[in-house]
This record gives structure tokens, sequence and C-alpha cells, in this order.
């Protein structure tokens, strides 16, 4: 499954995602790739793209700066 979203948000702060996977009987991938336009960039980085691959637990926690 694929989902795109878009849309603007406050990139002043940290940018957080919760994920909550449903539990399963077979093991669940999950990545998510959050990125900025323009001439943002991921802090501490030369991207303006992240990529997480989510890990097996229920509940989880993205956090992702950007700076201009």
């Amino acid at each position: 499954m694929v989902l795109n979203l878009t849309g603007q948000v406050n990139l002043t702060g940290a940018y957080h995602l919760d994920l909550r996977l449903q539990p399963a009987v077979n093991p669940v991938a999950c990545s998510v790739q959050v990125g900025a336009s323009g001439d943002w960039l991921v802090a501490g980085t030369v991207k303006s793209t992240v990529q997480w691959t989510a890990g097996p637990s229920a509940r989880q926690q993205l956090g992702v700066s950007f700076v201009h």
C-alpha cells in the first residue's frame, strides 16, 4: 500500500509523525519518507528528505527537524 500526503506544516519546530501498526500474525514492513520543498533541509544533513523504516512495535514516533 502507498499513501501520499501533501500539505503545509510549520517547519520552525520539529515535525512529529506518530505511527500505529495493527498487530498482525505476519510481520509488517512499513517505510516512511518525509520531505520538505524549497530551500528547507533535514537538520544535520544536506538532504530535503528523510527515509525511515519502522520497527515491529505497534506504536512508534518519528521526529524530524528542518533548517532553512
